[in-house]
């Protein structure tokens, strides 16, 4: 092969100066409609993101690397991204403790592409399209206790494509307790047969889409509508009816009005709302989550701290499926199901979309 520049000849002092060059030399000729940056480059073994090569060189993306946590660096991610239309999303990741608030600031949102093998072969097969569940109530009573439990964290296309499916084949749950997969729904493009693959393997559970990390502010109202429909449109093409939003999930979810918007995480990462928190957007029914901490008194202790009086609805953020979660969840529903009598409660277990029904169902609101 020819060599075309050997770039080992400027030896570059430092990340702004090599982005500098690159972004005379390189920036013209690249794809627009996605941004993309590299992860944790470093030259040890807890570099990420090598695998993402393939993919990113036959899209034809810009690449650079900025460390996000130095301040000046992280102040030059807009000397790249104003090459690009608001709301574009960027491929990759980069410290999402720092990046989710920059790029929301500066209008964009990143997809987490993190040490996903083999991209282009995986979106080289024809698009696909996912059919919507049929949201169906259960009987109500008022001491009854409806949890839907989650697991996440889809949008990360390595948990998507990778933790999600390896979980759903070596699990050693019985799967008699139903659960709400959180996965990016770009996999109807990205890799179709994969999201076939879910639709065939978890018939009785439930997809849910989270499109991103993150979301353009909605003070960038360019930026923020691209991305509304953008998520919108997605939705609808996989079928999926339950949304996960965190920051301004109120906003996310009265423009795209999904039939659930799950909202936030509690305990060691609280953003968006509270356990005891849902209510209707117009016709999305909006509550917050709770961590489940593998220990089933963390909701019995909600349940016997709850406000009011009546059926409570709670929505468990079970982990993520880098472990065996479904057997965790049916043993934490084992211990809730033989406290029943002690806590004066029965519990029933369900996908979102049901428990949206359930709550719809208790107000005396329309169902479909």
């Amino acid at each position: 092969m020819p060599v075309i520049t050997d770039l080992r000849e400027f030896e570059f002092k430092t990340n702004l100066e090599c982005l500098k060059w690159l972004l005379v030399n390189w920036m013209e000729g690249a794809n627009k409609d996605f941004a993309f940056t590299w992860s944790h480059m470093t030259n040890d073994g807890k570099s990420w993101g090598a695998a993402n090569k393939d993919y990113i060189v036959a899209q034809k993306l810009f690449t650079y690397y900025l460390d996000i946590i130095n301040q000046e660096e992280a102040e030059h991610y807009s000397d790249v991204l104003k090459y690009y239309a608001p709301g574009t999303p960027i491929l990759g990741w980069t410290d999402e403790r720092w990046a989710d608030a920059l790029f929301m600031r500066l209008g964009y949102f990143m997809v987490p592409y993190i040490s996903v093998e083999n991209m282009t072969v995986h979106a080289s097969f024809p698009a696909t399209t996912g059919t919507a569940p049929t949201p169906k109530p259960v009987p109500l009573y008022d001491n009854g206790v409806y949890i839907s439990f989650f697991i996440a964290d889809g949008d990360n296309l390595l948990h998507s494509m990778v933790y999600e499916p390896d979980t759903i084949m070596t699990t050693h749950s019985a799967r008699s307790v139903p659960l709400t997969w959180v996965i990016n729904p770009g996999l109807v493009d990205l890799a179709p047969r994969l999201f076939d693959w879910y639709r065939e393997r978890l018939p009785n559970d439930e997809l849910a889409a989270m499109m991103s990390d993150g979301h353009p502010s909605s003070d960038r109202y360019r930026a923020f509508t691209y991305y509304c429909d953008f998520a919108a449109g997605y939705l609808k093409r996989a079928g999926i009816l339950t949304m996960k939003q965190m920051e301004e999930s109120e906003a996310i979810a009265w423009n795209i009005q999904p039939y659930v918007m799950n909202a936030g995480y509690s305990g060691s990462c609280p953003k968006g709302i509270g356990p005891y928190e849902y209510h209707m957007d117009n016709e999305t029914f909006h509550i917050g989550s709770l961590k489940l901490d593998d220990d089933p008194e963390t909701i019995r202790k909600l349940v016997r701290n709850a406000p009011g009086k009546g059926p409570l609805f709670f929505s468990v953020f079970a982990g993520t499926a880098d472990r065996d979660i479904p057997a965790l969840v049916e043993k934490v529903v084992l211990t809730l199901k033989a406290s029943e009598a002690e806590d004066g409660r029965r519990y029933f277990c369900l996908r979102s979309v049901d428990l949206a029904a359930t709550y719809r169902k208790f107000i005396g609101m329309n169902i479909s």
